[in-house]
Order: structure tokens, then C-alpha cells, then sequence
């Protein structure tokens, strides 16, 4: 059985009591329609319930929709910029319970698919690395926009976003997707080689077909994820990266470890013989 949603009214001193029930939460209708049966039922003028049900429905949306648009100003800080080129925040970010969002740009307009929902929903900047969830609907409230929240790395890349998709948990955190970048055996073959750390040995070689790994003394064998050109990321370690670097011939001679403490580099000992 549906639930059902009353509208009650009691007038003891007419001895006149009336009950009106529906099954659709929130609708104006019982009252509206209790209203005209005890408008009757009383001998009273005739009113127009449900034009006077509409007409303060309307009122108390625009009144909130004003407070909510006086609240955003408030927090709004004007005249600031992105603090990369919108390009930037472009990408697929995902969180294991919620999926996936893929960031697209066209022209000037950051879009903002999930699931089914594409070009339906984009981005309007708000202030700094904050972003209005807009859509694309007509009937949608500039005060009810949502908030997206971009976040670096200690690169300076945007690395994630916060947005909130329940009112009862915290926003939700989706991290940048890494690139998936297919490098050959050939390809990998140029970053192998014995690299100097400060005297340390820091070996790089390829394991199988096409995994480049990299063993420091005292730990374990690094499996290497490509993200860019020359530059490679930890598998097992997040936030931990590698660049290597070439001179004006296209070798590599050096490479460099990217982490939260520092960044460490490394030159090539084929290179320091060759010079």
C-alpha cells in the first residue's frame, strides 16, 4: 500500500472535522482542498485556495532564492582568476563509490559530464579554483548551484576536485584519472641505465615487454606508470614521480625524483663518462 499524506482540520465549536489524503508527498492539493470543503461547509465566501496556495509557493521561492543570492555574494570574492588555464582542469576524475566525471572543454565553457548526463551540466567560475555546477536546464537556480573545488599537487597540477553529492556526508573527493600512455620496449629503452644519487646506485631497467622499473638500494623494485613525455609516475606511490631529462642531443643524462619532501636528481653515469 502507498503511504498517505493527510491534510486534517478540526472545528469543534461547528462540530465539523475534516480529513483529505493523498499519496504524493509534499503536493498543496489537501490543503488546498480541505480548505475549499470547509469554506463550504461554513457558509463562507467563496476563495481561490489554490491561486493563494500558488501565489505564496511563489513568493517564499523568490524570497529564498534572494537570501541565498545575498549569501552568495557575501562569500564571494570578486575580480579573481583561475589559477591555471581552463585547459588545465580538464580530464576524467573518479571516486570508487561514486564513479566518474570527465572535465571536456569547448571554446570557452568547461563541461561537466557523468553517467548519462552530458552537456548538461558545466562550469562557471565562482572565485580563485571555485566553480558554480551549472545546468543547462531552464528552470535552474543560480542560488541553488553547487559548488566544485579544484585542488594541486605539490607539482602545481590539479590533481582532484570536491564536490558535494549528499547534504548528509561530506563533499566527495574525485582524484585526476592518470593518463594512459602506451610506451614500446624501444620506447623505454633510452631511460635505462645507471643513474648517480649522491653515490647511491639507482638502477632503471625494463622488466617484460614494456614496464619500466627502478631499483634504489634498500627497497623494493618500482614499477613506473607513464604520464607525460620523460616523465613517469610511482604505481605504488602516490604523489611520487619521475622526470628525466635530456641534453641538446635528445639523451638522457639525468633523472629527477618528485616528492612531498623534495625533489632529488640523479645524472646518468654513461653521461658523465661521455663527458
Amino acid at each position: 500500500f502507498k503511504t498517505m499524506y493527510p491534510a486534517l482540520q478540526v472545528i469543534p465549536s461547528d462540530s465539523v472535522g475534516i480529513v483529505v489524503l493523498v499519496n504524493q508527498d509534499g503536493s498543496a492539493v489537501p490543503g488546498i482542498i480541505r480548505n475549499a470543503i470547509a469554506d463550504r461547509m461554513l457558509g463562507l465566501a467563496y476563495r481561490n485556495w489554490s491561486k493563494f496556495q500558488k501565489d505564496a509557493l511563489e513568493k517564499n521561492k523568490i524570497a529564498a532564492a534572494l537570501q541565498r543570492t545575498n549569501m552568495d555574494s557575501l562569500n564571494r570574492k570578486m575580480n579573481t582568476h583561475p589559477s591555471h588555464a581552463l585547459e588545465a582542469y580538464t580530464g576524467l576524475f573518479e571516486e570508487p563509490g561514486y564513479g566518474k566525471m570527465n572535465i571536456t572543454l569547448d571554446k570557452d565553457t568547461l563541461w561537466l559530464n557523468y553517467n548519462k548526463f552530458v552537456r548538461e551540466w558545466y562550469l562557471r567560475h565562482y572565485h580563485y579554483d571555485v566553480f558554480d555546477v551549472r545546468s543547462t536546464k531552464a528552470d535552474d537556480d543560480a542560488g541553488d548551484a553547487n559548488k566544485l573545488r579544484f585542488a594541486t599537487n605539490n607539482k602545481g597540477e590539479i590533481s582532484s576536485f570536491e564536490i558535494q553529492m549528499d547534504p548528509s556526508v561530506k563533499d566527495i573527493v574525485f582524484n585526476r584519472a592518470a593518463p594512459t600512455l602506451t610506451l614500446t620496449k624501444n620506447d623505454l629503452q633510452q631511460y635505462v641505465g645507471d643513474y648517480n644519487l649522491s653515490g647511491v646506485t639507482v638502477k632503471v631497467y625494463i622488466r617484460g615487454e614494456n614496464t619500466l622499473m627502478i631499483l634504489v638500494p634498500g627497497q623494493p623494485d618500482y614499477e613506473m606508470t607513464p604520464t607525460k613525455k620523460h616523465e613517469f609516475d610511482f604505481k605504488a606511490l602516490k604523489g611520487f614521480s619521475v622526470k628525466f631529462e635530456t641534453n641538446d642531443k635528445n639523451e638522457i643524462i639525468a633523472l629527477s625524483f618528485i616528492q612531498p619532501n623534495g625533489i632529488f636528481k640523479a645524472t646518468k653515469k654513461s653521461a658523465n663518462k661521455a663527458n
